[in-house]
């Protein structure tokens, strides 16, 4: 598998991915530079490939405890990879470390394929957008604020109000 072939009851299977020409179309993912992850935390990181003219999947390479979600980036773009520490350690990357593999994308499928019914559909953004409007506070609420302050000094009262608005 490493050399992108399978053989399977005496025959080689060539798994060349999007190869026309013989030629071997899946690329290696490099780290730059040393970067060190720090726990519980998600960094972007340049990395080095030879330039695909076409567009390109990359995936995850090693077995390494870093998550690496698998990207389309477009063709002539350098790879910048998200990668997620969920360790409660750092985690080092060394410089030229083979952390993922490019492969050409083949084809887009078409919008209709994918149902959340089966869980093809997945958030791409997140953005802010505006604020529901505040609801009125519920009577019960109202009414427990108005009796825990029975007893107390107008002074005390005055930090319960505070955190009640």
């Amino acid at each position: 598998m490493a050399d992108a072939t399978l053989i399977f009851d005496g025959q080689t299977i060539n798994l060349d991915i999007g190869s026309t020409d013989g030629q071997t179309r899946v690329a290696e993912v490099r780290v730059c530079k040393r970067r060190v992850i720090p726990p519980n935390s998600a960094v972007q990181l340049k990395c080095t490939m030879p330039r695909y003219d076409v567009d390109y999947i990359v995936e995850s390479f090693s077995n390494s405890k870093l998550l690496i979600p698998r990207v389309v980036r477009s063709a002539g773009s350098d790879p910048v990879l998200c990668l997620v520490n969920p360790t409660d350690r750092f985690r080092l990357l060394k410089k030229n470390t083979l952390i993922a593999r490019a492969f050409p994308v083949a084809e887009y499928p078409p919008w209709g394929v994918f149902s959340p019914r089966l869980g093809g559909v997945r958030v791409q953004s997140c953005s802010l957008g505006d604020a529901a409007p505040s609801e009125a506070v519920p009577a019960h609420v109202e009414d427990l604020y108005e009796r825990s302050g029975e007893h107390l000094q107008d002074s005390e009262k005055r930090p319960i109000s505070c955190s009640a608005k």
